[in-house]
């Protein structure tokens, strides 16, 4: 890593030892009185300090000494590492040891940069927290070890009795997290995550029976909740809920807007519409989009109400009722995607067959995404 402007304050020779200490933790290097020795032990995902670097340590060291420094039995350090911003070095050399290897008994530590052969071991870390119903925020598994994951680490140790705050992992709690098993009650991350389509995507949670779980949004609970019981002998049904999730968040922005909105000359464009049964004038209008699937055309209206026993021709604002639009969107699923798509991965398909198009296919894959990620995987074959 290479320090830039960064300088050197002059004051009392114990504060700046108490400060090279700061540098050097998660570097492989440790202070020994004035010297720097080598400390494979604290390597951590901040990667090896640079001769640069090491020099400017070494300048601080000789200057705490000039001043009549003592050397205390435990320095403590002046400022916390995730206190270290970018301002303050920029990555420029490899993590890795000559094996290619991390550092020998190398755990995980918050803060930037996060060097590119790391990412992997932060996502493998995101992952198990979130299969242990750990939240790590909006972003999801990006590999960055930042406030989000910091929080989730957190809820970890405090559920698990571990020691420390969430700042880092060391290679014995790394060890531990794999072998944890979930609580009953995890530790609320205090990570907010959902918003309308434009903001935010939840980052759903894993229950204990690795099923999806939308903690904060009792509705998308709710729904995946009824699909899941509906679709329990299906093969691959976790699979199930997460595409038919991914398609509801995207059409009702998490299930927050439950009648399609716009003005009465946007939904008039849908009239004569022959292929959603639009026949009679104001048939776009009457027929618009409602409930959690967003059920469009008199035609569906129709066959939607015939096979849920519900008059819905005559009353389309019954479609935007909750109960019942995730009865619709339960039905619709079945006889439109499961009926005709075998994977459930199919994201491409499934898109066509609910939306008759492939609008908002990059948003509809983007939350399908994330809720695979949930599910341990990192979304690689998807079409």
């Amino acid at each position: 890593m290479r320090y830039s402007d960064f300088k050197i304050v002059e004051g009392k020779g114990e504060a700046m030892l108490a400060k090279a200490d700061t540098l050097l933790q998660g570097t492989g290097f440790a202070r020994k009185g004035f010297e720097i020795v080598k400390a494979p032990q604290q390597g951590s995902v901040r990667g090896s300090i640079t001769d640069e670097a090491l020099a400017m340590v070494k300048n601080m060291l000789a200057k705490a000494k000039a001043m009549g420094a003592t050397e205390p039995a435990a320095v403590k350090p002046t400022m916390n590492p995730a206190d270290i911003t970018d301002k303050d070095f920029t990555e420029s050399q490899s993590s890795k040891n000559g094996s290619g290897e991390l550092p020998v008994g190398g755990g995980l530590e918050s803060g930037p940069p996060y060097p590119q052969e790391d990412k992997e071991a932060v996502k493998q870390l995101q992952r198990t927290l979130i299969k242990l119903g750990y939240s790590v925020g909006s972003t999801g598994v990006d590999g960055k070890y930042g406030p989000r994951t910091t929080n989730a680490v957190r809820a970890f140790k405090k559920d698990n009795k571990i020691d420390g705050d969430g700042l880092s992992m060391s290679a014995t709690e790394l060890a531990k997290l794999e072998k944890a098993k979930p609580v009953k009650n995890p530790t609320d991350t205090g990570n907010k995550t959902i918003t309308g389509r434009s903001g935010r995507r939840q980052v759903p949670t894993l229950s204990a029976n690795q099923e999806l779980q939308f903690p904060g949004n009792p509705k998308m609970q709710k729904m995946a909740e009824k699909a899941r019981k509906r679709w329990a002998s299906e093969p691959n049904t976790e699979w199930w809920v997460a595409a038919l999730m991914a398609q509801i968040a995207h059409e009702t922005s998490q299930m927050s807007i439950s009648t399609e909105r716009g003005k009465d000359s946007y939904f008039d464009r849908y009239d004569g519409r022959k292929d959603l049964g639009n026949v009679k004038p104001g048939d776009g209008r009457r027929y618009r989009g409602r409930g959690w699937i967003q059920l469009t055309g008199r035609y569906n209206y129709q066959k939607a109400g015939e096979a849920l026993g519900i008059d819905l021709e005559n009353n389309p604002e019954m479609a935007a009722d909750p109960e019942t639009a995730m009865d619709i969107a339960i039905w619709y699923f079945e006889t439109r995607v499961m009926n005709r798509i075998s994977n459930p991965t199919n994201i491409k398909g499934i898109t066509k067959a609910v939306n008759g198009g492939y609008n908002g296919f990059d948003d509809r894959r983007k939350y399908f995404n994330i809720y695979a990620q949930a599910l341990n995987t990192s979304g690689s074959g998807i079409a």
